[in-house]
C-alpha cells in the first residue's frame, strides 16, 4: 500500500470514526497526517516504483558532505537525490515552455512589423520622452 493510499485511508477513517475516537484524537491524527505530507514531500511520491539504478562519479569530499547533510536532515540520500532530480526536470520543462512562449511572441511581433503595424525604436523612444516630459511638468 502506497503512502497516498495509507494517508487517504487514515484521513477518511478518521472522518468515519470521529464519534468513536473522540474529536481530539481525530484532530491530532489529521494534524499529524498534514505535518508528514507537508514536511516530507517525498512521501507523497513514494508510490512510484524504484527500479532504475543511477551510477555517477563525484569527488569524495562532495559525497561525504552530501551524505552528512542528508543524515543531518534525517533523510536517505537516495530520497534527497530523487527530489533534486524531480526539481531539475521541472525547471528544465518550465524553461523550455518559456522559450517556446517567447519564440511565439517574437514571431508574432516580427509578422506585425512586416505587415506595417509596428513602430521603430526611435518612434517609441520619442513618444515616451514626451510622456516623461509631460509627467515632470505636471508634478
Amino acid at each position: 500500500m502506497g503512502a497516498k493510499t495509507l494517508f487517504g485511508n487514515l484521513y477518511h477513517g478518521c472522518r468515519y470514526f470521529d464519534k468513536r475516537l473522540g474529536e481530539r484524537v481525530v484532530v491530532w491524527l489529521l494534524v499529524m497526517i498534514s505535518y508528514i505530507l507537508y514536511y516530507y514531500p517525498s512521501v507523497r511520491n513514494s508510490d512510484m516504483p524504484k527500479e532504475a539504478v543511477f551510477t555517477m562519479k563525484l569527488e569524495p569530499e562532495l559525497r561525504a558532505e552530501f551524505m552528512a547533510e542528508a543524515e543531518a536532515a534525517h533523510r536517505p540520500a537516495s530520497q534527497v537525490l530523487r527530489e533534486l532530480m524531480r526539481e531539475f526536470v521541472q525547471r528544465q520543462r518550465e524553461a523550455r515552455e518559456y522559450d517556446k512562449f517567447l519564440q511565439r511572441k517574437v514571431k508574432v511581433a516580427r509578422a506585425s512589423m512586416r505587415a506595417g503595424r509596428g513602430r521603430s525604436n526611435a518612434e517609441v523612444e520619442a513618444e515616451f520622452a514626451a510622456r516623461r516630459a509631460r509627467a515632470a511638468t505636471s508634478s
